[in-house]
């Protein structure tokens, strides 16, 4: 392997996937490469006032500097990157750019009615996505936390 997308939006599921990234990243040789995809959607309240000319690019970047620099911490050689945009169509489009070998992204683990609802950007990446995906679960440490899928 030579390159591992990190899918993260700061969340503690994304820090479940950031671990298991940098684990992949030392046993391989890998690189990270941290994405965090800010969406067309303002964060919070769709009516806050100047919600749609909030700039979420310092938002996003340093989730992703945070991300890369934990893993730099870790030994692993990394980057941090954001996009903009639907979040699974620019993770898939950022694998596919960087020739990532792996994607790592986070569940919030909302199933049923609530994912129906709210979406999942971890079941449309798995869908869609040209290069084999890792989705990593929020759960406690005793628990199974990965489930990949390989296109």
């Amino acid at each position: 392997m030579k390159t591992i997308l990190l899918a993260t939006d700061g969340s503690p599921s994304a820090a479940h996937a950031l671990e298991l990234a940098t684990q992949l990243c030392r046993e391989t040789g890998a690189r990270l490469v941290a994405l965090t995809v800010r969406t067309l959607e303002p964060h919070g309240d769709r009516d806050a006032p100047h919600g749609d000319e909030m700039d979420l690019e310092p938002v996003a970047q340093e989730i992703a500097d945070e991300a890369a620099s934990a893993a730099r911490l870790l030994g692993v050689e990394a980057e941090a990157r954001t996009a903009y945009g639907a979040p699974a169509a620019q993770i898939a489009e950022v694998a596919k750019e960087l020739g990532a070998d792996l994607v790592v992204v986070g569940s919030h683990g909302r199933s049923g009615f609530g994912s129906a609802v709210l979406g999942s950007v971890s079941r449309a990446l798995v869908s869609h996505c040209p290069v084999p995906v890792t989705v990593v679960r929020g759960v406690p440490t005793d628990a199974p936390v990965a489930a990949t899928h390989t296109s």
